[in-house]
């Protein structure tokens, strides 16, 4: 299995320019199983200020995008965090996307940090844990393969 954990800087930027970027770095990354990305990275962490502008619901610009983009390379995507919008609340959440670019997963985070950080005030906590399962290696030994012959 081939793992890819993108890190990126995080600029003050409009966040379309931020999510080009990070499809620029998925790209470089084609022939990966998975591909990690980092928490809240649509607009930085301790962008506090920004949490509520840069918020989408899950059929949101960014996770459709990376749908697509799991979809095309036929791999899974974690895509670290994002601030989801459900009606007035806001989540930390975590999605884990299907080679298919379906979410299979999806994770509110449940214990927000109150030390130096502002989440407890502007985010509601998950209620849920969440398990997925993930590819086996027939599966993953198939694809492979199907890769390879395209090429």
């Amino acid at each position: 299995m081939r793992v890819t954990s993108i890190q990126l800087e995080i600029k003050d930027r409009p966040k379309e320019e931020t999510l080009g970027h990070v499809l620029d770095l998925i790209d470089g990354v084609r022939s990966s199983d998975i591909i990690l990305l980092p928490e809240i990275w649509t607009c930085g962490y301790f962008s506090f200020d920004q949490y509520r502008a840069a918020s989408e619901p899950l059929d949101g610009i960014t996770i459709v995008a990376l749908q697509k983009e799991a979809s095309e390379l036929k791999c899974h995507i974690l895509m670290g965090s994002i601030v989801e919008r459900e009606g007035d609340d806001l989540y930390n959440t975590s999605l884990l996307l299907d080679p298919q670019g379906q979410i299979m997963a999806r994770y509110r985070k449940i214990h927000l940090f109150g030390y130096e950080s502002e989440e407890r005030k502007l985010l509601k906590p998950g209620t849920s844990k969440n398990l997925s399962a993930t590819p086996d290696l027939a599966w993953l030994t198939r694809r492979n393969s199907a890769r390879k012959s395209s090429n």
